[in-house]
C-alpha cells in the first residue's frame, strides 16, 4: 500500500497518512529528477531516485496540483474500470481475478498523462486488494482487512475516491461501509445516495444521523421522484433508528431522553398518516368504486407527496365516501367528534343492510339508521318498495358482523375508544336482531319456516373486537335504563333484559373454562381474563345489579309473559352459578 501510494504521490497524489510520510529525504538544492541523479529531491523517497521521467515531477508540465482542495473538483480521476485490461489488452468489465493492472510506459510526454501514472499505481494496489477480497481463505480476508486499514488512513483524496468507487462497483458494499472515514461520509453525501449513507451510519452505530438522513428523505417536498411507498419506508427506518438511538446508558440525561421520545412520537404520527394516505390511494385506484373514475392529478398527488391529516380527511377521504378510513383518521388525530363518528358508523352499517324490511317496524328501523347520513338521500324514492325477503333471509347479518368486528379491532383499545361508540352500536345491532327475530316469529305463527339460528350475534361481535365483559354489560344496562325512563315499548326492554342474561351466562361459562392464567378477552393492553373481570365485578356490586334486572322483569307490564318467565329463570340460574363460586 505504501509503495503504491508513494509512487502515486509523484503524479499528484499524496503520501500523507501513510508510513512513508516519515521517510521523505531532504531536498538537495539544484538537484533534478533523472536517471543520473545522486540525491533525491524534496518529497521523494530514497528508493525512488531516478525512477521517473523529469516531466512527471514538473508541475508546470503536468498541470496537476499536488494538494487538491477537494476530491470533487480539480482533476477528476479516471474511473477504476478503465485501468484493468485482459491479457489480450482490450478493456473489459470481467472480474479482477482474470485481469492485470495496466502499466504505463511513456516514451514521450504526450503518450500518457501524469493522472494515468497515478491511477496505475492505484489500480495495482486495488488489484491485489480484490484478490484478497475474492478469496475465501481466512488469511486472505485478514490481509484484505489490513490493506484496507492502511489504505483508508491515507490522506490522498484522489486515491480515496478511486478506492470508494472501486469497492462500490465491484459489489464490496459491506466492505466499503465498514470504513470509518469522514471522507467516505462526504463522498456518500455527494453521491446523493441516501440508502448507502443510511447504511453507513447504521454500520457505525450513528443512529441519530441515520434517523436524520431517512427523515429528510421522507419529508423532501421538492422532489417529485420519491413515491409514497418509499417515504413510508424512510419513516419506518427513521423510527427504528430513533428507537435504537434512545437505548443509551443510565448516564444519559433524562431531558435528552424526553426530547428523543417526543421526536420518535412525532415520526410515528407521520408514519400513521402516511399509512392512511396509502389506504386512500389504494381505494381511489380501485376501478370498482361507485363514484366513478378519479382524476389522475389526485392520484399523482396522493402517490408522491406526504399530506397532512386535515387535507387527507377533508379533500380525499370524506369527499370520496371512504367512511372506514374517515374513522381511522379520527382515531389517528385523536378527534372526539361524537356526532360525526355516529354518522360514519350509521352509514357504514346502513350500506350493508337491505333497502327495506318485512313490515312497517323494520322499515322504520332501517330508515332511522340511515337518517342524517348520505344514505338518506335515496330514502325519498324508496317508499317501501323492493324485495322484503332480503331482510328476512338474514344474509345481511354476516357482512354487518364482519364490518363491525374488522373496524372495531382497528379502533378499539387504541386510546380513543370514542371512535367505537359502544352504546350506539349496541342500540343499532340489538335493534336489528330484535326486528329480525320478530319478523320470523310473526311468519312462524303464519305457518312459515322457523328462524335461522343466529343467537346473540351483536354481543359476540363486541367480544371478538376485544371489549371487556364489564364494559359490554354497562352499555346494555345504560340502554335498558334509558328505555325505562323514556317509557319505551315493553318488547324493547324485554329484549335488553334477555340480552343481559345471555351476557352474564356466557361470562360465567367463559370464566369457568379458564385453565391456568386464562385467555385475555379484553383490550390488548389490559390482559385481564374473564375470571378476573368477573371477580372484580362481583366485588363491585354485580349481584345487586342482577337483583335490579330481576325487579325490572317482574315490574314489566305488557310484555310476553312466557318470555318474562323464561328470562327470570335464567337470572335465577345465574345467581345459583355465582353463589357456587363464593
Amino acid at each position: 500500500v505504501d509503495v503504491c501510494l508513494s509512487c502515486a504521490a509523484n503524479f499528484g497524489g499524496s503520501i500523507k497518512g501513510t508510513a512513508s510520510e516519515d521517510d521523505v529525504s531532504p531536498y538537495q538544492s539544484g538537484t533534478t529528477i533523472g536517471m543520473n541523479s545522486t540525491s533525491p529531491p524534496n518529497g521523494m523517497l530514497s528508493w525512488e531516485t531516478g525512477l521517473y521521467r523529469n516531466q512527471a515531477r514538473n508541475d508546470k508540465t503536468s498541470g496537476i496540483s499536488s494538494t487538491p482542495t477537494s476530491i470533487y473538483n480539480s482533476e477528476a480521476p479516471s474511473t477504476p474500470q478503465s485501468l484493468f485490461t485482459t491479457q489480450g489488452g482490450n478493456a473489459t468489465n470481467s472480474t479482477v481475478a482474470t485481469t492485470t493492472p495496466r502499466s504505463i510506459v511513456a516514451t514521450s510526454t504526450t503518450e500518457a498523462a501524469p493522472s494515468d501514472a497515478r491511477n496505475s499505481c492505484y489500480s495495482i494496489l486495488l488489484h491485489h486488494l480484490e484478490q484478497y477480497l475474492s478469496s475465501g481463505t481466512l488469511q486472505a480476508r485478514q490481509s484484505a482487512e489490513e490493506m484496507l486499514s492502511v489504505a483508508s488512513a491515507s490522506q490522498d483524496s484522489y486515491f480515496l475516491q478511486f478506492m470508494f468507487e472501486f469497492l462500490l462497483r465491484e459489489n464490496h458494499v459491506e466492505t466499503l461501509l465498514r470504513i470509518s472515514s469522514d471522507t467516505l461520509e462526504q463522498w456518500l453525501k455527494q453521491r446523493d445516495d441516501y440508502e448507502l449513507l443510511w447504511r453507513y451510519h447504521l454500520v457505525h452505530e450513528r443512529h441519530d444521523a441515520a434517523c436524520e438522513v431517512t427523515k429528510q428523505r421522507a419529508m423532501d417536498e421538492e422532489s417529485t421522484n420519491i413515491t409514497l411507498d418509499e417515504r413510508i419506508v424512510c419513516l419506518t427506518r427513521a423510527i427504528n433508528s430513533a428507537g435504537a438511538g434512545g437505548n443509551r446508558g443510565s448516564s444519559y440525561q433524562s431531558n435528552a431522553r424526553s426530547v428523543e421520545a417526543l421526536a420518535q412520537t412525532r415520526l410515528q404520527e407521520l408514519l400513521d398518516v402516511a399509512s392512511l394516505q396509502k389506504r386512500v390511494l389504494l381505494a381511489l385506484s380501485d376501478d370498482q368504486l361507485s363514484y366513478g373514475s378519479v382524476d389522475k392529478e389526485v392520484l399523482e398527488k396522493l402517490g408522491k407527496k406526504l399530506l397532512n391529516v386535515s387535507d387527507l380527511y377533508n379533500e380525499y377521504a370524506a369527499p370520496f365516501c371512504l367512511y372506514e378510513i374517515c374513522l381511522s383518521i379520527l382515531l389517528c388525530c385523536q378527534c372526539n367528534d361524537a356526532e360525526n363518528i355516529d354518522t360514519l358508523w350509521k352509514t357504514i352499517i346502513g350500506k350493508e343492510l337491505p333497502p327495506n324490511g318485512q313490515n312497517a317496524r323494520v322499515d322504520k328501523l332501517l330508515k332511522g339508521i340511515r337518517e342524517g347520513t348520505p344514505l338518506a338521500e335515496g330514502e325519498e324514492n324508496n317508499n317501501g318498495s323492493g324485495d322484503d325477503a332480503l331482510f328476512r333471509s338474514g344474509d345481511w347479518i354476516g357482512p354487518v358482523k364482519s364490518k363491525v368486528v374488522a373496524l372495531g379491532k382497528e379502533l378499539y383499545g387504541k386510546g380513543a375508544d370514542y371512535t367505537f361508540p359502544l352504546p350506539l352500536l349496541v342500540m343499532i345491532l340489538e335493534g336489528l336482531r330484535s326486528a329480525f327475530e320478530a319478523v320470523h316469529i310473526s311468519t312462524s305463527n303464519g305457518g312459515a319456516t322457523s328462524m335461522p339460528v343466529v343467537g346473540a350475534w351483536p354481543f359476540f361481535c363486541f367480544l371478538e373486537v376485544g371489549v371487556p365483559y364489564p364494559s359490554i354489560l354497562d352499555a346494555y344496562s345504560s340502554l335498558l335504563s334509558a328505555a325505562e325512563r323514556e317509557g319505551a315499548d315493553p318488547d324493547e326492554r324485554l329484549h335488553y333484559l334477555k340480552s343481559i342474561s345471555e351476557i352474564l351466562t356466557q361470562w360465567i361459562r367463559a370464566s369457568s373454562n379458564i385453565v391456568g392464567g386464562g385467555t385475555s378477552v379484553g383490550p390488548k393492553d389490559s390482559q385481564e381474563n374473564s375470571g378476573v373481570q368477573l371477580a372484580r365485578s362481583l366485588s363491585g356490586g354485580l349481584r345487586s345489579s342482577i337483583d335490579s334486572f330481576k325487579a325490572s322483569l317482574e315490574a314489566l307490564v305488557g310484555g310476553n309473559a312466557s318470555e318474562v318467565s323464561k328470562i327470570l329463570s335464567h337470572f335465577s340460574e345465574i345467581e345459583s352459578a355465582l353463589a357456587s363460586r363464593s
